[in-house]
């Protein structure tokens, strides 16, 4: 990926105007600058300087601009404001909009001029915006830190080359991985039952309508299927645009399976989040798929019968395979500017944003997922059952592919799978819409 000579010549430019340049790839890397160090306790410049007032928008989704008990003003703003006295260097004016990740990337791409400098946004789209050239390189020396505590994952799919700059650059902070589970109410099931979506479905449960939900219409949701098959997204490596196996025998077998399970009646094939949760909440419902996001909200529902986990296998061919998930990471990204000191104070807020403090607050106010290894491997964390499923099946599901052909896979899987639930979907018409499908994911991409 190549960057325009504007960018080029705005990262020379912080070159000089801080002396630092911590580059993943370069030849000639200076030593990396510890994190932001402490003030002292009345909040005054350590250093002896005035910080240099930097006005910055960011975007972060809706829940985390809430308050929460020891974020009382919101959690957000609670970070902000911890950053402002961690160090002497900045002192930003932060103006915390409420945008979730996906809004975030169509909001930039409609508009860039009117972009926020820091925004949170999901892997698949942060490649697209560093193949726009809408998002800069982390440069300052502090992302060092971020490659050094992250999983080697998440790092590489923030990780891209730069051809102007000569080498490979970090252009995302990861902060938490971006995947589903199953939550599950265990007075219903046993941890064992669990393991099994055959041992779940055949179960007779007193009072309970549905033993299993989950968003099949949903074109995040419904590739597991496929993927527990054995079925490939852009072959192996999820890189080359030019490959999807969803048609083969394999992808048949999983169509039928989603078929069949659609047809059962103790499945509940989900459209509004609101409707599980409420089922949940009145028995009538045993288990239902979703992410951290929502583990307020099931856990208010259930109770003490609160519980989550990994996704269970289901018996595909004859085999027991488990299903996959997307697997990827949620990321902060700093919109490209030509304002080299605004983009060298977003690029050190972005970096504290995604850091130890803001992830174990994150954790702590609403039970986000982290991926600073410090911070997954806490107390904490291992005794959230929701991040301890997020994080197992972070490790486990489907690498969610990190190219722009992604562009072209949402709606039609939509498409398929919301005619394979339907009551028109018929098994021997499955080859021909599978066809289709495989053609619609395949086909160039148009620009626009």
């Amino acid at each position: 990926m190549k960057k325009s000579t504007k960018l080029m010549t705005l990262l020379m430019a912080m070159v000089l105007a801080t002396g630092s340049l911590a580059a993943c790839g370069g030849k000639d890397e200076p030593a990396a600058t510890n994190a932001p160090e402490a003030t002292n306790a009345e909040g005054g410049n350590s250093e002896g300087g005035t910080p240099t007032d930097v006005s910055l928008t960011v975007w972060v989704p809706q829940e985390d601009t809430q308050e929460y008990s020891g974020y009382e003003e919101g959690l957000t703003k609670h970070m902000c404001d911890e950053f402002n006295k961690a160090q002497s260097k900045w002192n930003i004016k932060a103006d915390i909009k409420p945008m979730s990740e996906g809004d975030a990337y169509q909001n930039v791409t409609k508009d860039p001029s009117k972009a926020a400098d820091i925004m949170l946004v999901a892997g698949d789209n942060l490649v697209q915006l560093v193949d726009k050239e809408l998002v800069s390189p982390i440069t300052i020396a502090e992302g060092e830190d971020v490659k050094n505590n992250n999983p080697e994952l998440a790092v590489a799919g923030a990780t891209f080359n730069d051809e102007s700059l000569g080498g490979e650059y970090l252009f995302g902070v990861p902060f938490s991985p971006n995947t589903w589970f199953m939550y599950y109410d265990k007075s219903k099931y046993s941890e064992e039952e669990v393991k099994s979506l055959e041992t779940m479905m055949a179960k007779d449960i007193k009072g309970t309508k549905y033993n299993f939900s989950m968003k099949m219409e949903d074109s995040w949701y419904s590739p597991a299927f496929f993927f527990a098959a054995g079925c490939n997204l852009f072959g192996a490596d999820g890189m080359d645009p030019k490959s999807c196996d969803f048609n083969s025998k394999a992808g048949v077998s999983a169509a039928k399976y989603m078929m069949d399970l659609a047809n059962n009646k103790k499945f509940f094939s989900e459209v509004a989040e609101e409707v599980g949760l409420s089922y949940l909440e009145d028995g009538s419902l045993a288990a239902w798929c979703g992410g951290t996001w929502n583990a307020g909200a099931v856990k208010k529902a259930l109770g003490d019968n609160y519980a989550a986990t990994v996704m269970p296998t289901v018996k595909i061919d004859g085999n027991d395979v488990s299903l996959k998930p997307y697997s990827s990471y949620k990321y902060i990204a700093v919109k490209a500017t030509e304002d080299v000191q605004k983009a060298e104070a977003a690029q050190a807020l972005a970096v504290w944003l995604g850091g130890e403090q803001c992830q174990t607050d994150r954790l702590a106010a609403r039970e986000t997922a982290p991926t600073w290894n410090s911070v997954a491997e806490s107390d904490a964390a291992k005794n959230s059952p929701a991040v301890a499923a997020c994080i197992a099946q972070g490790a486990s599901g489907y690498k969610q592919p990190g190219i722009t052909q992604m562009n072209n896979v949402w709606d039609p899987v939509k498409a398929f799978s919301t005619w394979a639930i339907s009551k028109d979907a018929k098994e021997d018409k499955i080859q021909g819409e599978l066809d289709k499908l495989v053609e619609n994911i395949l086909a160039e991409i148009k620009e626009g």
